[in-house]
């Protein structure tokens, strides 16, 4: 069926993955069909291998349920991996230039994930001298990143 759907891709009329997986159950129900015509149907009838229609129907729903979740990924791409790990590197420098007390207070913030109370007790100031110096801090990064003119 993979082959079969190499082999005829450029013949897909679909743009949609819906479409695509509809075009590749289509082909893989056929292959099927020719296979049971092979080699079941050509010996005698059995009663005991009869299956129904409905049964047909819902081992067909089941198989192109996980052919699906086979297909699709729900991950980034390798484009978009790449992208964060860009930001991360901009933002790690971004960190690297601010002072001292600015890259702290954000780390602690940010990365830590500390309450400006924590934070405070931490740097041994108030809690609202710690959300100004946190407020100057993202004014300086966003001020970094424009004369950059990555935002």
């Amino acid at each position: 069926t993979l082959y079969e759907a190499h082999r005829d891709f450029p013949q897909l009329q679909g743009e949609s993955e819906r479409e695509f997986l509809g075009w590749l159950r289509k082909i893989l129900i056929h292959n099927l069909s020719r296979q049971v015509e092979r080699h079941v149907l050509t010996e005698k009838r059995d009663v005991r291998r009869e299956v129904l229609l409905e049964q047909m129907g819902q081992m067909l729903e089941r198989s192109t349920a996980r052919l699906e979740a086979i297909l699709v990924d729900g991950g980034d791409s390798p484009s978009s991996d790449a992208g964060h790990r860009e930001r991360a590197v901009l933002l790690a420098d971004a960190l690297t230039d601010l002072p001292g007390h600015y890259r702290k207070v954000l780390v602690l913030r940010h990365l830590e994930g500390l309450s400006f109370e924590q934070i405070a007790e931490q740097m041994d100031r108030s809690s609202g001298a710690v959300r100004m110096l946190w407020l100057r801090a993202i004014e300086r990064l966003r001020q970094w990143f424009d004369a950059k003119d990555l935002i």
